[in-house]
């Protein structure tokens, strides 16, 4: 599922961003994706990621993976990764949380007024029985945040969110993060003038 947001323009520098968790594959995943439409895209060949930015208390081993991932989503859509000078910095912010989930199972017999049938005359009313039984789980959730800065104007350019209800094992959640960077990074340039949202410009 992907969707998008209007035009944005951000007047300050990217404040420095943290990681908590991986956005790891087969519940929905709902993208939302905003860029500068004054920026010519064509003009960005080069990017590294932006030092100093991620959270010390995310896994190294997890850092490694979200980068080895957006690193080959940017390679592929044709941006080289530099150590110096880059005309992109990219930087991320992943947050890992749940909410409660609810859910009732009623079991047994009953019937009520017009047990008699739609319309009837006369109808009678009547008692009702059985057990009803509410069960609450917790359901975790992942949030990816991808963030890319122009150096020389010192501002962010493009931005793109990506969240899920995660899947219980690792593999499922790798699968969520795949789709997830593919979605982000749909129609990746975008053209100068065209708008979040527009799928043919």
């Amino acid at each position: 599922m992907r969707t998008t947001h209007v035009k944005i323009s951000p007047r300050r520098a990217l404040v420095a961003l943290s990681a908590a968790a991986m956005l790891g594959a087969c519940s929905s995943v709902t993208v939302n994706t905003d860029w500068n439409t004054n920026i010519d895209f064509t003009q960005y060949k080069t990017y590294a990621w932006l030092p100093d930015t991620v959270d010390k208390d995310l896994a190294p081993f997890a850092i490694s993976n979200l980068q080895t991932a957006v690193d080959a989503q940017l390679q592929k859509h044709g941006l080289q990764k530099v150590t110096s000078d880059p005309n992109l910095y990219v930087t991320f912010r992943a947050h890992k949380s749940s909410y409660t989930q609810y859910t009732t199972v009623s079991t047994g017999y009953g019937y009520g007024a017009g047990w008699g049938g739609w319309g009837c005359y006369g109808c009678m009313g009547g008692a009702y029985g059985g057990v009803s039984t509410t069960s609450a789980q917790q359901v975790p959730t992942g949030n990816l945040i991808l963030v890319l800065v122009d150096p020389k104007i010192n501002e962010m350019v493009w931005r793109s969110n990506a969240s899920a209800d995660l899947e219980s094992d690792m593999a499922g959640r790798q699968q969520q993060l795949q789709s997830a960077l593919q979605q982000m990074f749909e129609g990746f340039p975008p053209k100068k003038g065209q708008m979040p949202g527009q799928s043919e410009y």
